[in-house]
């Protein structure tokens, strides 16, 4: 027998060990399931929104999830250098962060949890209904709050976090504009 990751297992009986990662797929499986899927899915999507097979209206053979996110192409960019820089903040609060009072460490993990949450849900801007509405309202609350609590935490002045309510709203906003 063949596991996933292409290993063949010695002996079937349950004496022997028993490897439970022999069971799950690899990464690689799982990623080009999902790629494969996710366009047949979305296709079927979009042909039955059309009424028809797709090639006699135009239909570009570019894969779907291609052509949803290529106007985009920008904000992705911004997106992955927002996400780049969550993650290396979050790993300087974890490694190299170290204020007088501990309560600035909690606000600057506050502030990298807040950063990369609302990164990775920009990544659902072309899904969304007024994805201009959605990606701006998003971005600018990523900034102001959990801009405002960096600069919170690395000063440990508390007085310098004005703006982290109106980011918070933002956020909400933004997330409220998906019912729009």
């Amino acid at each position: 027998m063949t596991s996933f990751y292409g290993s063949a297992r010695s002996c079937d009986c349950p004496e022997c060990s028993w490897d439970p990662l022999f069971y799950l797929p690899s990464l690689s499986t799982i990623q080009d399931w999902l790629i494969d899927n996710t366009d047949r899915v979305l296709l079927t999507m979009e042909e039955s929104k059309s009424g028809g097979s797709g090639g006699s209206s135009g239909f570009n053979r570019l894969p779907l999830v291609s052509r949803l996110v290529q106007p985009y192409r920008p904000l992705y960019r911004a997106i992955a250098l927002s996400g780049a820089l969550a993650v290396g903040l979050a790993a300087y609060s974890s490694h190299g962060f170290k204020p007088e009072n501990q309560r600035y460490k909690e606000v600057f993990a506050t502030a990298t949890q807040y950063h990369l949450l609302h990164t990775v849900a920009l990544l659902a801007t072309p899904l969304t209904p007024r994805p201009k509405v959605f990606a701006s309202l998003m971005g600018s609350g990523i900034v102001l709050f959990s801009g405002s609590c960096y600069v919170v935490a690395l000063n440990e002045n508390r007085e310098l976090g004005r703006l982290a309510p109106l980011g918070g709203l933002l956020l909400i906003a933004g997330w409220l504009s998906l019912l729009l």
